[in-house]
């Protein structure tokens, strides 16, 4: 993976990574300062006291669609945190001679717009600023798949211990999603005291077919793989005997929208390793029609 911040640095990341959100009205032309930090300081009273058409004052035509997230109330939130990060400390730290980037509050937080210098002062970088927001958001998706692979792997040797759906038979779950008022997946609605499924629902609220209707989760669909390939320890087999999963499983986890929700495609089975590898713009279309998990030429291992 290309990332290497924490999960909960991430999470930080996640929760604040617009910042902020401000009215904005019809496009004006975008504030020009004589400094970076005269623009540090102009962004920390805007949210103060926002006021209609700060967005494009401040960063230009477009910066509503990239800042806000169209909730108020998280918006609100968002403002918030940003004023409390602020009110501890902001820093400008470089990024080259005519760059500079807001670290904000005691854990220096990277503000994702930087403050660069153009011929007739400093201004906020609108496009660079989101395409920090897009590659913040890829590795926190990818972050986020690379656990729920995980999860998978634990939810499903639980599964196993225990006879779930009642059949007398040790076996591995065939879906994510159980059946309604069935046991045979690896996530149930809870109806009784102890009736908790091996699976927490928040990581796969996207289980497996898009046909469903159900959303990604954090930008990553997710599927059960019910064989193996050559390149497996072992060799190509089916996971499935006489219709009970016994002999191992599988999961494929691909982004929704390659280049914007996440870039890698990761696999893993039953031992627990999980490999990655870029499918380019046929993600979609190789992912939702793999089969098989087969770690072979193209795929490498997560550290």
């Amino acid at each position: 993976m290309r990332v290497s911040m924490t999960p909960s640095r991430l999470r930080r990341v996640g929760a604040a990574a617009l910042a902020f959100s401000m009215a904005a009205t019809a496009v004006s032309a975008q504030q020009i300062f004589a400094s970076p930090e005269e623009a540090a300081r102009a962004l920390v009273k805007a949210t103060e006291q926002p006021r209609p058409g700060d967005l494009d004052q401040l960063f230009g035509p477009g910066a509503r669609d990239l800042i806000s997230t169209g909730d108020a109330a998280e918006d609100q939130r968002r403002i918030a945190a940003f004023r409390t990060a602020a009110a501890e400390s902001v820093d400008l730290q470089p990024a080259g001679d005519a760059t500079r980037v807001m670290a904000l509050g005691r854990r220096a937080w990277p503000f994702p717009i930087p403050i660069v210098k153009q011929a007739s002062g400093w201004a906020f970088d609108l496009k660079a600023g989101r395409e920090e927001l897009v590659n913040r958001a890829v590795g926190f998706n990818e972050l986020s798949a690379v656990e729920a692979c995980r999860a998978y792997v634990a939810a499903q040797k639980e599964y196993f211990r225990l006879d779930r759906d009642e059949d007398e038979v040790a076996e591995y779950a065939q879906r994510i999603v159980s059946t309604p008022g069935k046991r045979d997946g690896l996530y149930w609605e809870s109806t009784a005291q102890g009736d908790v499924s091996p699976l927490d629902d928040r990581l796969f609220q996207a289980s497996t077919a898009v046909k469903a209707g159900r959303e990604p989760y954090r930008g990553y669909y997710f599927r059960v793989l019910k064989a193996q390939g050559p390149a497996a320890p072992g060799g190509a087999h089916s996971y499935v005997i006489n219709g009970h999963m016994i002999a191992g499983f599988g999961l494929v986890a691909y982004p929704a929208d390659w280049g914007r929700t996440g870039v890698m495609t990761f696999i893993c089975n039953q031992q627990g390793k999980i490999f990655e590898q870029d499918l380019g713009l046929e993600t979609a279309a190789r992912a939702s029609a793999m089969s098989a998990y087969d770690p072979g030429k193209g795929w490498r291992l997560v550290q």
